[in-house]
């Protein structure tokens, strides 16, 4: 049951994230995985060699448990003109060099890094995996990462289908094909987080997948790659052949993944097929995996679907509520528990040590929002929400040296129950205060602009959500009195409000390039777009697994991101079509509460825990499910700033 922010509720307000649905947890046990050739436990740090003047590195190739002979094993740094551009061959004529009887190959020539900067990729292509046949559909990959440091540090690779998905899934929004994976100079931050986030998920010179993250913070869903892995091996472990139909092994891997009447044309592309589309044929994926299947445990039943989500707990999360991104790939997430968790790009690392940044007078958070410098804004409750002395106030913490912060904390202009908080392209602070009319606006050093009583505009009351349009105008939503309100970008009342037939109980909202203002309806599970004061043609929109929807977010293609209080995430494009299944993804939702989109294509969501239910100790977690959205610009005030809001880096 939601509780809503309607008459004596409002005294209340911390609570409205109480749901009625259990958390959707991700298996925890921390079991010994074997690496098919390595034989070495999942978790066991990676072992590297020391690099040789010759700068020879050493790997192998294995389809499942059996060696690949003859497959061809390219070296690729990634292309720098954009999504799926060209990539560039390293390795002189023929541009390859050949798998040995036992799988095994070595690169000993002096190849070039293209700059300090590139990323670099192996393919294998082709080979005979143990029937005595060239399988030309065998492809897989392994995401190795900076040029140099390779080069530098020549790791062993065990090149299997599980480094397949762990690279596929994470490089997913830069794929057009095996030889082109790219992203433009505008996001080499978002491709080289997407590079870490593939080495977070498997260990390469093993060639299994983690149980928990290198940084020990994390569970991977393990059993999920695993079951991808052991999908894929069916095909990659067979003689190739392919008819059209479910007749041979390779049928029952293509065939599925044909979508939109686009064939795969390998392995790699059937991966990114089910990465793209993780809840397509889900059923197909579980069918053809026999029961002594390479890679162990693997789901035996069907899931809901295949999306991939490390799940993060620890390091001061604790009833996470809102959560931002900055300009490097940091997620930055405010803890009813008065403080503030750093996760580092990529990584997933705490920033911000063991118990997160607990500095800046914390009192019952619940928003935050990332300036154009690198500074977080978090709004505080206080008394209204914990029980304190404390008035409403706003708190900035700057980055400062190592992981820490400086933090500063600001008061008055009608603060009223400091609720939800955005910043705009100049870096003024707007906040929402749900037990008042009004939003209070600060500078960016904390001097308030809306006078002693903040803003007011037409059907604003109690504003539960704010957001700021590339004009600088920020929009509203007040829940208890099913409105929409824009305030110009001087604080007066703007023409665009709407209070009428398809909005019900808004509570969150986001802006995307058009102007449009994309608002998530509490009691009616819809989602109205609104343009110009009116909802679009076919808004309010239903379906996609909305129920008891808490926050958007929209990504680079413009596609819509919501999180659902009963444990789903849902996704519709930019024209308002449901991309998700009636179930919503489930993988990472748990009882979902804020969302955040990456510019390497990550949609971050925080789950609530025991707070949402109000018994039980779980705390919460925060889910970053990797590779699932478009890359966006981050944070939300640049893309303000540069007329970017809802577009690709």
């Amino acid at each position: 049951m939601t509780i809503k922010l309607t008459s004596d509720r409002l005294r209340n307000i911390c609570n409205r994230t109480v749901r009625a649905s259990a958390l959707l947890t991700i298996g925890a046990v921390a079991i010994a995985l074997v690496g098919c050739s390595q034989g070495m436990p999942v978790n066991t740090t990676a072992v590297s060699t020391p690099a040789s003047a010759s700068t020879t590195f050493h790997g192998s190739v294995h389809g499942g448990q059996q060696p690949v002979s003859g497959a061809q094993i390219y070296l690729y740094a990634t292309g720098t003109t954009g999504y799926g551009s060209a990539s560039s061959s390293l390795l002189t004529s023929p541009g390859y060099v050949t798998t040995d009887a036992d799988g095994g190959f070595s690169i000993t020539e002096d190849y070039t890094c293209p700059s300090s900067t590139s990323l670099v990729y192996i393919v294998a292509i082709g080979g005979d995996p143990g029937n005595g046949s060239n399988n030309s559909l065998l492809a897989l990959m392994a995401a190795l990462g900076n040029c140099q440091a390779i080069k530098a540090n020549a790791t062993f690779i065990n090149l299997n289908e599980e480094t397949t998905i762990a690279a596929v899934y994470a490089l997913a929004p830069f794929i057009t094909s095996a030889a082109a994976i790219g992203a433009p100079s505008s996001n080499l931050q978002g491709i080289t987080n997407a590079f870490a986030e593939a080495a977070s998920l498997v260990n390469i010179a093993y060639g299994a997948a983690y149980s928990t993250t290198p940084a020990g913070n994390g569970i991977v869903p393990y059993q999920a790659i695993n079951t991808l892995a052991n999908f894929i091996a069916v095909c990659v472990n067979s003689s190739g052949t392919v008819t059209g139909g479910l007749s041979t092994p390779c049928d029952m891997v293509m065939t599925p993944e044909t979508i939109n009447g686009v064939v795969p044309t390998n392995t790699i592309m059937a991966a990114l097929a089910i990465a793209q589309n993780p809840a397509h044929s889900v059923s197909s994926i579980i069918t053809p995996i026999p029961p002594q299947a390479p890679f162990q445990p693997y789901f035996s039943t069907t899931p809901n679907d295949f999306t991939l989500a490390i799940r993060y707990t620890g390091g001061g999360i604790s009833s996470p509520q809102a959560i931002a991104v900055d300009a490097s790939g940091n997620a930055w997430v405010a803890n009813q528990s008065n403080a503030v968790t750093e996760l580092g790009s990529g990584t997933g690392t705490f920033l911000s040590g063991t118990s997160g940044y607990t500095s800046g007078n914390l009192d019952a958070p619940d928003s935050i929002a990332i300036d154009t410098n690198g500074n977080a804004w978090i709004t505080n409750c206080g008394a209204p929400c914990s029980g304190s002395a404390n008035a409403s106030s706003v708190t900035r913490l700057t980055p400062a040296s190592g992981n820490t912060v400086t933090a500063s904390n600001f008061i008055g202009g009608g603060l009223n129950g400091a609720y939800a908080l955005a910043v705009d392209g100049s870096n003024n602070i707007w906040v929402a205060n749900a037990l008042g009319v009004s939003v209070t606006e600060f500078n960016s050093a904390g001097v308030v602009r809306s006078g002693a009583s903040g803003y007011t505009a037409t059907f604003q009351s109690s504003p539960t959500a704010i957001a700021i349009d590339a004009a600088g105008n920020a929009w509203t939503t007040s829940a208890s009195s099913n409105a929409v309100s824009e305030l110009a970008s001087g604080g007066a009342a703007g023409a665009n409000g709407y209070q009428g037939t398809g909005v019900s109980y808004p509570f969150a909202v986001a802006i995307d390039s058009s102007s449009r203002a994309w608002v998530v309806d509490q009691s009616s599970n819809a989602l109205t777009v609104l343009s110009g004061g009116a909802p679009i043609a076919g808004s309010p929109f239903t379906g996609g697994g909305l129920s008891l929807p808490n926050a958007v977010a929209l990504d680079g293609s413009g596609t819509a991101w919501v999180s659902n209080g009963s444990g789903t995430l849902s996704a519709f494009s930019s024209t308002g079509t449901a991309i998700t299944p009636a179930t919503g993804y489930t993988s990472g939702a748990g009882l979902a509460n804020g969302i955040a989109v990456d510019g390497s294509g990550s949609v971050w969501v925080t789950s609530c825990g025991s707070y949402c239910t109000g018994a039980g100790s779980d705390a919460g977690s925060v889910y970053q499910l990797i590779g699932l959205a478009t890359p966006v610009v981050t944070p939300l005030a640049l893309a303000e700033k540069n007329g970017t809001l809802a577009l690709k880096p």
